[in-house]
């Protein structure tokens, strides 16, 4: 009996990331101090699984930071920032977290 809990157990717990996954991919354009991004991230019900947060860094430094308690629509998350001061050469890093589980980071430069 009580291999059996273990067992569905273990599976129970392998499962759970398979309905859950991290955000992306993350595009992120960047134009006239302005950081335009959407964090790609399809689920079926954005109310309950949606990309809960995104952070933006400028040359190592956190620059904004939004969070979300759902997403507009089941395809992923919209997000603008103004940032003064950008100027070619500076390194973007948008870090975007799903609800549920896992986060990914994408970097640009801007030009």
């Amino acid at each position: 009996m009580r291999i059996l809990v273990l067992v569905s157990v273990i599976v129970a717990l392998s499962l759970s990331p398979a309905y859950a996954h991290a955000p992306g991919p993350v595009s992120v354009k960047v134009a006239d101090g302005v950081v335009e991004i959407f964090a790609a991230h399809s689920v079926s019900d954005p109310t309950t699984h949606y990309v809960k947060l995104i952070i933006v860094r400028v040359n190592g430094e956190e620059a904004g930071k939004k969070e979300f308690s759902s997403q507009p629509g089941t395809d992923g998350q919209p997000a603008k920032f103004e940032i003064e001061g950008l100027k070619a050469g500076d390194e973007v890093e948008v870090y975007a977290a799903c609800s549920r589980f896992g986060d990914t980071t994408k970097k640009v430069t801007v030009e």
